[in-house]
């Protein structure tokens, strides 16, 4: 990181920056793909019995060995195995660390003895975010969408159910003008005073979806799955959406004093304004069938719903 500062005179300064920050690793990918190869996550597809819901497996609940000798990537699909699946997420392709672009710039003036007026405009670029996909997905380039989750014979990987992939491409982008004015204690009064107005936007969001890639799974290589691009386009709501992110808030405005009465007596405040801060929408239920990791934004007559369109309330 480097920053620079250049006093104008003795009343007014610039000052400036940017670095280049890093994360810690995350650990939860190590924790979840340690997990995963010590437990054995099943699907059971409803096969339209009425107690299917209470007796999925049409019988006894099968002993983790019994489970795991019957899924079906070890017997190769036979009549009866058991689905292995992936349901939370764990690194596919090159797990880089999270970083992010920071930078600012900003004058700062002081105005008689004890006040003083700064304003700034603050970038901060987010690389390298968490996205998830359902990997055990193919795509059909005439539509654009995904063969349907369902249909075992369009899967990459047919003996396998859901594959949950946690991939680190996504990113994120605030910039935001902040304006603070301070008065220090004196004539028996002082005032703080800030105000934000910012904006916020990413492709989805922790947890969002990844943009669709085809897998191509070398056993015993240190990354053994790897990544490449579908070479077409697919659906809006099944690719990575950059725009307005939720948690997006517009304004922000904070203001506080104290007022010193007298005879011992002080009389202090605080009022705090956040416009509405934008959510994140969908139509629900899983219509394109991926399986899990879905948006869930397709809506009935065939248009895709918003990614985040509803604004809270101003707090």
């Amino acid at each position: 990181r480097l920053g620079f500062a250049f006093a104008i005179d003795d009343r007014t300064v610039i000052r400036g920056g940017y670095g280049l920050f890093f994360t810690q690793l995350e650990n939860d990918a190590l924790h979840q793909t340690n997990l995963l190869a010590e437990h054995v996550g099943l699907t059971i597809p409803n096969d339209g019995r009425a107690d299917w819901a209470s007796n999925p497996f049409n019988g006894p609940v099968p002993t983790y060995e019994q489970a795991l000798a019957n899924t079906c990537n070890l017997t190769n699909n036979a009549p009866g195995c058991y689905q292995r699946s992936i349901t939370i997420e764990i690194p596919f392709g090159d797990h880089d660390t999270s970083y992010s672009h920071m930078g600012s710039i900003g004058v700062q003036r002081q105005l008689g003895s004890d006040m003083s007026y700064e304003t700034n405009v603050v970038f901060t670029g987010g690389r390298a975010e968490e996205r998830r996909s359902n990997a055990n997905l193919s795509y059909d380039p005439a539509t654009g969408a995904n063969y349907r989750y369902s249909d075992v014979s369009r899967r990459p990987f047919p003996t396998w159910g859901i594959l949950g992939a946690e991939i680190m491409e996504g990113r994120s982008n605030y910039i935001g003008w902040e304006n603070q004015f301070t008065k220090r204690f004196g004539n028996n009064w002082q005032l703080d005073a800030s105000y934000t107005f910012s904006k916020f936007k990413d492709d989805g969001g922790i947890g969002g979806p990844s943009n669709p890639f085809i897998t191509t799974l070398t056993p015993g290589a240190d990354i053994p799955t790897q990544l490449s691009p579908l070479g077409f386009n697919v659906a809006a709501d099944l690719q990575a959406d950059y725009g307005t992110a939720a948690s997006d808030q517009r304004h922000r405005a904070t203001v506080n004093g104290i007022w010193e009465i007298g005879k011992g007596l002080q009389l202090s405040g605080l009022y705090f304004y956040g416009s509405g801060e934008v959510q994140s929408t969908n139509f629900g239920g899983d219509r394109r069938n991926v399986g899990r990791f879905g948006t869930g934004r397709l809506r009935a007559d065939g248009t895709i719903a918003p990614r985040t369109g509803f604004t809270g309330l101003p707090l």
